[in-house]
């Protein structure tokens, strides 16, 4: 799993790199594996470098789970981060 740290708090940045025009996912779990933040839902994003960013009044302090969808005509994939936010 891959790890973020955000020292900043300012806001926590998602940087995905699409090959193809994808509908995108990305939920927010704590350490119970609750969902505490839908960041985007469904939302169709264009092929190349795309940043998705939460700000600092939308979560607390603490170690989190980031589960990111992406589909395509290729498919569908996912991935986990964690995400520690200071």
């Amino acid at each position: 799993m891959k790890k973020i740290q955000n020292f900043f708090r300012q806001e926590t940045v998602f940087t995905i790199f699409l090959d193809d025009v994808s509908t995108v996912t990305i939920n927010l779990f704590d350490g119970t594996g609750k969902k505490i933040l839908s960041v985007i839902e469904k939302l169709k994003l264009s092929a190349g470098k795309q940043e998705i960013k939460i700000s600092q009044n939308q979560i607390s302090s603490g170690i989190y789970t980031a589960k990111i969808y992406i589909e395509n005509l290729k498919g569908k994939n996912s991935k986990e981060i964690e995400i520690i936010i200071n």
